[in-house]
């Protein structure tokens, strides 16, 4: 990564890139607050893999507006296709509510999240995880001007914009341009990554900071703990009121695993053309099990053609079809009276079929049953 942040003007001659980057510490310690606009362009590509001058790539443009508290403390509105993510990060802590669209905001409740964790990593928009190990969350955190200052490598160069000197700094693997005034005061920050994506192929990302309104009080709260919500990621009032088709659940799940997202899809989300439920199993202290996500939707909705490839499949008393792919790992289906469930998971079909096979109605409240001895990935040990 190269960054560049601040500049300087010393009669008699240029100012260095060392003076110019010393200015700037020395200034963001002593002012502390800034207001912060910013704009995001992630491009990643559209298919896994994908790579070559044809391979299509998909653009995400998303802005960022809020305050930072330096050294550790930030509160910013992510805004991208008429959504809106709110994030407070404090330090210790980082908020976080979505709303689709964006008017719904105000009214969402906070998801509490340790930043050290992958689960903090949640709405930028932005290449899945990063880019190159810069986790995508970083990228709408104004707070981490100090840390990328610090982080700096090899020897900075120094150019002149108008009144303004540009510095830019390596610290692998992100690159970043900015700009400043004579007294050290940061005015914009450029942030460039390149890199892998997690998927495969090339991804890229921009994130473009404007600095003003350095030193005016800014008041960063965390969220009262009535506007917490305990369950984040499961979202019971919207599928409290979803009636396309009966809700159901496995009785019985893996040893170790849990419910961790719960959500309705809307029709323009589906391949079906339908609102559906998605719910998601996995062991949220093991990264390397196996999980499972099903899909819940109207008989009618559901596409009966058997895909190529696939073959029976019998899950108690329900009837379906089951594929295996190397690389997509396996997919399902099953009719239970008036609701198609599908399944895409990594586990193998006979440890799906224990799963699947008892089936009840979806209520929150009640954890399925431990199944011990299943819940491996596909071609594990």
């Amino acid at each position: 990564m190269a960054l560049g942040v601040a500049a300087a003007v010393v009669l008699g001659g240029p100012p260095s890139a060392s003076e110019i980057v010393t200015r700037a510490e020395a200034y963001i310690r002593k002012v502390r607050t800034v207001h912060v606009l910013a704009q995001v362009r992630a491009e990643e590509p559209a298919d896994s893999g994908s790579t070559g001058a044809n391979a299509s790539t998909l653009v995400h443009r998303a802005s960022i507006r809020g305050d930072a508290a330096f050294p550790n403390r930030f509160h910013v509105t992510v805004e991208s296709e008429g959504a809106a993510t709110e994030i407070i990060g404090t330090g210790g802590k980082v908020y976080v509510r979505t709303a689709d669209p964006a008017v719904y905001l105000p009214m969402r409740k906070w998801a509490a999240y340790d930043p050290d964790k992958a689960e903090a990593r949640a709405g930028i928009v932005a290449p899945q995880g990063g880019v190159n190990g810069a986790p995508a969350a970083d990228l709408g955190d104004p707070s981490l001007l100090p840390r990328l200052l610090a982080a700096r490598t090899g020897p900075p160069t120094v150019r002149r914009n108008g009144e303004l000197w540009t510095v830019r700094l390596t610290a692998d693997p992100q690159r970043a341009l900015g700009q400043g005034g004579s007294d050290g005061r940061p005015e914009r920050a450029r942030l460039d990554l390149s890199g892998t994506a997690q998927e495969g192929g090339r991804a890229t990302a921009v994130v473009d900071y404007r600095f003003s309104r350095w030193g005016l009080p800014v008041t960063i709260s965390v969220p009262s703990a009535g506007a917490l919500d305990p369950t984040p990621g499961i979202e019971e009032e919207d599928i409290a009121n979803y009636d396309k088709a009966s809700l159901l659940q496995p009785a019985g799940i893996p040893t170790g695993w849990a419910l961790t997202g719960a959500e309705v899809l809307p029709a323009k989300d589906t391949a079906e053309g339908c609102d559906q439920v998605e719910l998601d199993y996995e062991d949220p202290n093991n990264a390397e099990a196996a999980y499972l996500t099903l899909y819940e939707l109207p008989v009618g909705c559901a596409d009966k053609e058997v895909p190529d490839g696939a073959r029976a499949f019998a899950a108690g008393p329900a009837r379906g079809w089951v594929q295996v792919d190397k690389e997509q790992g396996v997919s399902a289906q099953i009719l239970l009276g008036t609701t198609a469930v599908q399944a895409d998971t990594d586990l193998p079909p006979e440890e799906l079929a224990k799963v699947l096979e008892h089936m009840v109605g979806l209520d929150f409240k009640v954890k399925p049953a431990p199944i011990p001895g299943i819940g491996h990935q596909v071609g594990a040990a």
